[in-house]
């Protein structure tokens, strides 16, 4: 999984360019009107696929697997290790749940590492 940025979606790169598109046209006026009916339509897809992958969804998603975590640390959900591992992995790097601490070794005279 890789980090979690606040950089420019593709969708903005996209809409940005859409709305550039010059329209203009010399011809007969229908073929401007549908140019101008194809980027407005083409601007509300774009719309449409922002607030469906808008970061307003993913607290939905998140919020099921801190239950699940929940409900495995109280016993009452049984998943493999490997699931768990990369379910803790997933809350910690969205900030939904602590990063362990690192175990501290000590040597039998009592010297850390």
């Amino acid at each position: 999984m890789s980090e979690i940025n606040e950089q420019p979606s593709a969708f903005d790169w996209l809409e940005t360019e859409i709305s550039a598109v010059d329209c203009w046209y010399r011809g007969d006026p229908s073929y401007e009107h549908d140019a101008y009916w194809m980027k407005e339509r083409a601007l509300k897809l774009v719309q449409e696929a922002k607030a469906i992958f808008a970061p307003g969804g993913e607290a939905d998603a998140l919020m099921v697997l801190e239950k699940l975590a929940a409900d495995a640390d109280a016993g009452k959900a049984k998943i493999p290790s490997g699931t768990r591992t990369m379910l803790d992995a997933a809350l910690i790097k969205a900030g939904r749940k602590a990063a362990p601490e690192p175990v501290r070794v000590v040597t039998i005279a009592g010297v850390d590492r």
